[in-house]
């Protein structure tokens, strides 16, 4: 939900992170999202360019370099940042900290697994 209201399809009605911390803005719902793969495949195409700017600007220094043994590219940061957000990515890029998400998958393996998806058309 949080992401959702970056992308404008919900708002934030108290502080905190937890999904029951925004709403569905007017005309939106979580059953309409749901039923329409069309409005799903527009914002995810719209929150992968919007991480790809994000990433090149932060990281496109690193693009091509070896990382904490993983090989980086915009690609892979794109998926590990769908994962576990830029802070995500800067913490490993930086410091090399290997998070997880709440399903045991860590950012290093996203960003190795998506590592050379030519993705230059979002940025």
């Amino acid at each position: 939900m949080a992401r959702l209201c970056d992308l404008g399809l919900t708002e934030r009605i108290k502080e905190g992170m937890d999904n029951d911390c925004f709403k569905w803005k007017d005309g939106m719902s979580e059953e309409m999202f749901l039923n329409s793969p069309e409005v799903q495949d527009q914002l995810f195409f719209r929150h992968c360019t919007d991480l790809a700017g994000r990433i090149n600007k932060e990281f496109g220094s690193e693009f091509g370099k070896q990382k904490h043994g993983v090989m980086i590219t915009l690609s892979g940061l794109i998926a590990g940042a769908h994962l576990l957000g830029i802070g995500g990515v800067r913490d490993f890029i930086n410091n090399g900290e290997n998070k997880k998400d709440g399903y045991n998958t860590s950012i290093k393996d996203y960003i190795q697994s998506f590592v050379g998806f030519d993705l230059e058309k979002l940025i």
